[in-house]
């Protein structure tokens, strides 16, 4: 559908890791996947152990009609909401930085709403504002599932990054005839840092996909399953 990214050479960003700090930076998040499993298990444990509590102190505040005064009811389901909230994070996080590798058949429309979820913090802290649309039930047969993963979140943090204050960045996913495009609009227009243009590139030819950055506009495209 269109060319693959040049080959221009890219100015770099003073906040992406370059050099040695790239290699310790690999090293670090080698480490946090291996540790991911072992650290959801430690937070999780204690969230289950509060939604239990949760409900027999319900049980406990009901009166003889087994209802729970309304004043009491309030505060017992916000507790609910924000158990189930950090439980939600935590499981988006954990689909994120250790997803399933391999071939596979995977759905890109929950891949860019778990990277929304995951970035929206980053969002909210340098006052970016986040829009997208995506289509539904989007998939693609892939040869590299946790690249794919990859694909679909790396584009849209580098947007965040290269946005300022008040700004714009624009996410869309949808389907063009027997093909898949997701582009991301937003940041200053300069071109990704050394490491990531050629690991966004390897990862891209693995699963027969094209990408192209121009300006603040990244696009990806690949075909349907």
């Amino acid at each position: 559908m269109f060319a693959s990214v040049t080959d221009a050479q890219p100015a770099g960003d003073a906040r992406e890791a370059t050099g040695s700090e790239y290699i310790i930076d690999a090293s670090r998040y080698s480490a946090a996947v291996r540790l991911m499993e072992s650290l959801l298990h430690d937070v999780r444990n204690p969230l289950n152990a509060l939604a239990i509590n949760a409900e027999v102190l319900v049980e406990k505040l009901k009166d003889d009609k087994g209802d729970v005064p309304p004043g009491q009811e309030k505060n017992l389901r916000a507790i609910r909401e924000q158990i189930q909230r950090v439980d939600g994070v935590l499981r988006q996080f954990a689909q994120f930085i250790a997803p399933a590798k391999g071939p596979a058949e995977v759905n890109l429309s929950e891949l860019v709403e778990r990277a929304l979820v995951v970035l929206g913090h980053e969002s909210r802290r340098g006052r970016v504002k986040l829009q997208s649309v995506v289509a539904p039930d989007v998939r693609v047969h892939v040869a590299d599932a946790g690249g794919m993963s990859f694909l679909m979140f790396r584009p849209i943090m580098r947007a965040i990054d290269r946005t300022q204050a008040g700004g714009e960045v624009r996410v869309k996913l949808e389907t063009q005839n027997s093909a898949v495009l997701l582009s991301v609009h937003g940041g200053d227009g300069s071109e990704p840092d050394a490491h990531l243009r050629p690991a966004l590139e390897t990862l891209a030819q693995r699963s027969g996909a094209q990408l192209r950055f121009e300006g603040p506009d990244f696009t990806l495209c690949l075909p349907l399953a």
